[in-house]
């Protein structure tokens, strides 16, 4: 007898949700119900396409299994193999139709893929679920297609292919997509193309990266996205070690949009300092998260020319040590930039820095590190300071008593200080770029009375 048809076949289902992939593989050998529940929430996960060689045609039969009444359970496709056979060509471009509730649909080396199989992107066009695309190695074949699509996409991810010439303007490619698009983030070596066609209006545009790009952005772009709330952009740097880092001093108007108003309702740029320069932005923006170039002599000079146009309330800084030890006569170090007036409406400030020499984690090196720069803090009104510290080995109990002293120590230096906060990481390995090993935080946070009582002191001070 089966003692499963007790149980209605609905919270069966909401069960099934609860179990890993090993389990419902386990599951499907159990019994017919068990089975059908089990595939059903197997296809909730990601469904994978790879290089399967005779399998790929098994995949394929599993998750059209019983005509086609489990394709409407996929939510997530990714395809991951260059090419199919005949055979599996047939099926999955058939197949795809079925996924009606597809939602997340990412391609690797599609334009390999979508010339090899041209059907396959009829099929994907077709569908009208999709929300969310990737692709990795993009290039125009995926762009056509993306204009093609009938799915009212919100997020795109395009990662360009390297290998092969630079592709053209990105929003200009996707000139006949849907508006409906949210985010769009490209990483290749992208040509920004100065034609005179008119660039697509993406009113619900909030989110736009680009890396990679051969030459700064324009006001096409702010003309493109004029709702756009983050802004993340990173030039070539072997651009930036050609022409800007001879530059002799910042161009009180390089500026490629221009004096006008444009985003207006900008909350973050993300950028080296350069390429938030040649933006030419001209209004306030709350959050600035910027990198601080090794080989530019004359960072503090465009930094505060960019503090002093948008105004932000958050600060982050990613930077050499040499930047964050140097003094404010160096002109080139934190201490000259925090001396600046363009400074003085910081509120919060987020300091990225790290060291891999040594035989300890350096934390009891950093009260030394940050000598000048809170010498200079001291005039500004920083409510929180945050200090990102990285170093090749993990902390010890010493360090962790010495991390202690250390955010106490922030709080004696900057009176304005509320909350200090130190966020230690050890990365083995200095080179990867895919190191999750967790913060070690240490906070204090200053009494509100005392507090209270150091800004009475200072108003005392200076009135």
């Amino acid at each position: 007898m089966d003692s499963f048809r007790v149980l209605h076949y609905d919270i069966l289902l909401a069960v099934l949700r609860y179990c890993d992939r090993s389990t419902l593989c386990a599951l499907i050998g159990v019994n017919r119900s068990l089975y059908e529940g089990a595939a059903i929430s197997l296809l909730r996960e990601p469904v994978v396409i790879r290089e399967l060689g005779t399998k790929l045609a098994a995949v394929i039969q599993f998750i059209s299994a019983d005509n086609g009444r489990r394709l409407p359970y996929v939510r997530n496709l990714q395809i991951e193999v260059l090419w199919l056979s005949t055979t599996s060509e047939d099926l999955l471009h058939i197949h795809v139709g079925g996924m009606k509730n597809l939602q997340r649909l990412t391609l690797r080396h599609p334009e390999v893929l979508l010339s090899r199989h041209p059907q396959l992107a009829s099929a994907f066009a077709a569908l009208e679920g999709i929300e969310e695309f990737a692709a990795i190695y993009a290039g125009q074949l995926t762009c056509i297609m993306l204009r093609s699509m009938r799915s009212r996409l919100r997020r795109v991810w395009l990662d360009g292919n390297t290998t092969l010439k630079a592709l053209p303007d990105p929003v200009e490619m996707l000139s006949q997509m849907s508006p409906s698009l949210e985010e769009l983030e490209c990483g290749a070596l992208w040509i920004h193309t100065h034609s005179v066609a008119p660039y697509p209006i993406f009113p619900n545009m909030r989110k736009f990266h680009i890396e990679g790009v051969r030459s700064p952005i324009t006001s096409r772009y702010a003309d493109a996205f004029p709702g756009l709330t983050h802004l993340l952009i990173v030039s070539p740097e072997g651009d930036i070690l050609q022409g800007i880092v001879q530059t002799a001093g910042p161009d009180p108007h390089p500026h490629n949009i221009g004096p006008r108003p444009t985003w207006r309702a900008l909350r973050e740029v993300v950028g080296a300092t350069i390429d938030v320069y040649h933006l030419g932005l001209r209004h306030h923006v709350p959050c600035l998260r910027v990198e601080v170039s090794r080989l530019m002599q004359d960072e503090v000079s465009f930094l505060s020319t960019v503090l002093d146009n948008l105004r932000p309330v958050n600060l982050s800084l990613s930077m050499p040590t040499a930047f964050l030890s140097g003094t404010d006569k160096d002109g080139h170090s934190l201490a000259a930039l925090l001396s600046t007036p363009a400074a003085m409406g910081l509120s919060c400030l987020e300091l990225y820095a790290a060291c891999f020499s040594g035989e300890r984690s350096c934390v009891a090196e950093l009260p030394n590190l940050l000598e000048n720069p809170l010498t200079a803090a001291r005039r500004l009104s920083l409510g929180t300071l945050v200090i990102h510290w990285t170093s090749r080995l993990a902390m010890t109990p010493s360090d962790a008593e010495e991390s202690i002293r250390f955010v106490n120590h922030l709080l004696e230096q900057v009176p304005s200080l509320k909350t200090a906060e130190l966020r230690s990481h050890c990365r083995y390995d200095i080179y990867s770029l895919h190191d999750d090993r967790p913060f070690e935080v240490t906070r204090a946070v200053r009494p509100e009375r005392a507090w209270e009582e150091e800004q009475s002191t200072i108003r005392d001070t200076f009135a």
